[in-house]
């Protein structure tokens, strides 16, 4: 009696099967890639400043791959590596331990007690459990493009598309099918040492993808801070070239006002600045950073512009709620010939203070009123003070009169200076440009980068 073909059936799927799933696995070793690249893609549009679309771009939908790859849930920061991890780059050590999986299930012989299908059904499912894990990341994934970014990767989107085909795929590579999975995955765990060579292969290429990736984005990196530093040159340069025919503001002063520097140095330096401003500390300390640098070329005052409702009147909202107070503890100190010391204690306070996610009290004011000696008494009521009170509405009124719109603003002879927390570095280009013309040695620079 011949054999019936049919029985060899079973037999051929299963191989039919076995490729296939080297090819899912391939092609998501291919997205994994193509979503790396399209990364460093995105970072160099970025660095440079050009325009980047992505292929998987759909004009007038929601599928936009660049705009997912510009998430902060693109990139992962790692210690151990030096540049953030792409969240791409784990799926290519995945689909690579996979596939080593799938090709170690058949290529491998039996063992003694065991043939070589209970051997390969054992992988198999092995491989199949990994994918668990793997479908649940996906499907948080999912959740962010859905929820949180609202825009959908496609490539993405084929990457889920792959493990879900592959958990319902894999097992139908056994010859037991969907039978028994879980004690086929868990039982000769330690026999077959599938963890181990999944773990190897993982560990091996996710390292090796990311030092691949770091020496890709290196150049990029590099060409876009050279890139910058001219920028800025020729910004410090077009700026110095122009800072005689700027239109000058008058009345920042009223005359009363304590300084610091020289007076009737060549650059009388007005800031407007907020004490719960974490930028504005910056440019406070880096302005007096410069004061000792160039000693006899700055006159520096201070004036008060508070983005608090209570003490100023064209804000809506209290965006730094204890910025008016700190602006009263200072005036109030200035009575006591107080003046510079609470200025560079309040800025130190709230430095510390955002630095640890918390915010200055009128106790802690009182508090540094003490240390300087100041009244208790005496500094209590002055706080409540309508005259100290007016002096800083106005302040702000003459901020707002001279073009003020944010903090810090700095004015360099009635020169707004509107580059926030880098007008220290034009100050600075002009203090050395007028020390040049001058035929004064020039100071290391402070700020500058070089002057090549």
């Amino acid at each position: 009696m011949s054999r019936r073909p049919a029985k060899r059936q079973p037999s051929v799927r299963r191989h039919v099967v076995a490729v296939v799933l080297l090819v899912l696995a391939g092609l998501g070793l291919a997205a994994a890639v193509d979503l790396t690249l399209e990364h460093v893609r995105v970072i160099e549009a970025a660095i440079t400043g050009e325009d980047h679309e992505s292929w998987c771009t759909v004009d007038g939908t929601n599928f936009d791959c660049a705009k997912v790859s510009r998430s902060r849930w693109s990139e992962h920061p790692l210690p151990i590596f030096r540049y953030p991890l792409p969240t791409a780059i784990p799926p290519l050590g995945f689909f690579a331990g996979f596939l080593a999986l799938v090709l170690l299930g058949w290529l491998r012989p039996g063992r003694k007690g065991l043939g070589a299908t209970v051997v390969r059904d054992q992988t198999m499912a092995f491989a199949w459990l990994l994918l668990l894990p793997a479908a649940v990341i996906d499907l948080l994934l999912i959740y962010v493009m859905k929820f949180q970014l609202k825009t959908w990767c496609i490539v993405c989107l084929g990457i889920d598309a792959i493990t879900l085909a592959l958990i319902v795929l894999t097992p139908l590579a056994r010859e037991r099918g969907y039978r028994g999975l879980f004690g086929d995955a868990f039982r000769p765990l330690f026999r077959h040492y599938n963890w181990l060579v999944f773990l190897a292969i993982f560990a091996a290429v996710v390292p090796l993808a990311q030092r691949v990736y770091s020496a890709t984005l290196e150049p990029i990196i590099e060409e876009g801070r050279e890139q910058k530093i001219q920028e800025e040159k020729d910004a410090l340069e077009a700026f110095v070239e122009a800072f005689p025919t700027m239109p000058r503001v008058d009345g920042l002063l009223r005359g009363d006002e304590p300084h610091r520097g020289t007076e009737g140095a060549p650059f009388q330096v007005v800031e407007f600045a907020d004490f719960q401003c974490p930028y504005c500390a910056v440019a406070a300390l880096e302005i007096h950073e410069l004061m000792g640098a160039y000693p006899g070329l700055i006159d520096f005052a201070f004036r008060h512009y508070p983005l608090c409702t209570d003490c100023h009147p064209y804000v809506s909202r209290n965006l730094h709620p204890e910025a008016c107070m700190a602006a009263y503890a200072l005036e109030c100190a200035g009575r006591h010939d107080k003046y510079w010391e609470m200025y560079d204690s309040l800025f130190t306070v709230f430095a510390k203070a955002s630095h640890e996610g918390t915010r200055p009290s009128v106790e802690n004011m009182r508090e540094i009123a003490h240390f300087l000696e100041i009244p208790a008494t005496e500094f209590y009521y002055c706080l409540e003070e309508e005259e100290i009170r007016d002096s800083v509405v106005q302040s702000v009124e003459d901020g707002r009169a001279a073009g003020v719109r944010g903090t810090p603003a700095v004015f360099v002879n009635g020169v707004l200076i509107d580059k926030g927390g880098g007008s220290a570095r034009y100050l600075e280009r002009l203090l050395r440009e007028h020390l040049t013309s001058a035929g004064e040695p020039l100071p290391p620079p402070l700020l500058l980068i070089d002057e090549g």
